[in-house]
């Protein structure tokens, strides 16, 4: 796992290695190193899976419910 800085300047956690859409899926998403967040990217695209949908422990972070 790495961070990437968001457009608004807060760090992303995204997986370690980087990937090239080689096939056009709709619902992939995907950070670009310039913080970006592309859905359905195109073929060609690099970029990095944000980490929470590799992740097997995702569903423990939720948002935080303000109290």
């Amino acid at each position: 796992m790495k961070f990437i800085f968001s457009k608004k300047g807060k760090r992303m956690p995204v997986d370690a290695e980087p990937l090239t859409v080689e096939v056009f899926d709709a619902k992939m998403i995907l950070v670009l190193p310039s913080g970006a967040v592309v859905k359905g990217p195109v073929v060609g695209t690099f970029g990095y899976r944000p980490h929470w949908a590799t992740c097997p422990d995702a569903n423990s972070f939720g948002k935080r419910e303000n109290k």
